[in-house]
């Protein structure tokens, strides 16, 4: 009578256990951050104006609108990675007004972000969730933007493996392989120094981050274990009856 090895068996459940440990143990992620002098494209947008960050120059100037500011890197420039969803800007009342939102998401209508303020209403500081509204195309989000005084921050996470891989550990996130790898978010913050906010802007998903193993690509991965143990099972059992 032939048994399956030990050996075939723990073949067969290698890929149920690498699904199984991405599950069980995600990968921890970091902010990264970029400061800025000068204008954000959503900030003082203006078709006809080029001196501003993440505003797509490629279009002739009377073609421009406020869809055309996307995230892009320094190093390729022409990549687009992630268009602009919408811009909010505070309000007397303490709280945040959607000013501008993009043509290409028209379920967006505010409501599906939170801000957070300290108790003492200081906008240089705060946090913000964002709960897609069920049953409606919401976008996800990848980066957003901190405008205060004469310059602005941009924002966005990786894993900790990206940025030691593709963010040089730091020291190259102003490229379009640390860009590429921001993570999909529903929750993050901003810190503007002393400076009050005067906008934040969000930006969609974009391209798939090239390090990011998608659902289908883990479904594939269980998907391929279970099969595997099935056989194991059949042949164990072909192997008793002969």
């Amino acid at each position: 009578m032939k048994l399956v090895s030990p050996f075939f068996k723990t073949i067969l459940l290698i890929p149920i256990l690498l699904t199984l440990a991405m599950i069980s143990n995600p990968a921890a992620a970091v902010l990264v951050s970029l400061d800025f002098n000068g204008n954000d494209c959503s900030g003082v947008f203006d078709p006809q104006f080029e001196e501003s960050y993440f505003l797509r120059t490629d279009l002739p100037k009377g073609e421009r609108s406020f869809d055309d500011c996307w995230i892009f890197a320094a190093d390729f420039p022409d990549e687009l990675i992630s268009p602009v969803i919408g811009k909010f800007e505070p309000s007397q009342n303490g709280g945040f007004n959607l000013s501008d939102v993009s043509g290409n998401f028209p379920d967006v209508d505010g409501g599906e972000w939170e801000f957070m303020l300290d108790a003492d209403g200081d906008l240089s500081q705060g946090n913000w969730t964002y709960n897609p509204d069920e049953g409606e195309d919401d976008p996800g989000i990848r980066f957003w933007v901190a405008k205060a005084g004469d310059g602005f921050t941009l924002y966005w996470e990786v894993s900790d493996e990206d940025y030691a891989n593709l963010c040089g550990g730091g020291a190259s996130v102003n490229t379009l392989a640390c860009m590429s790898a921001a993570e999909t978010i529903t929750a993050g913050s901003w810190d503007t120094g002393m400076q009050d906010l005067s906008h934040i802007t969000f930006y969609n998903t974009g391209l798939e981050p090239p390090s990011q193993v998608s659902e289908g690509n883990t479904t594939a991965l269980f998907t391929l274990g279970l099969i595997g143990l099935l056989t194991a099972r059949r042949q164990s059992k072909i192997n008793r009856q002969t």
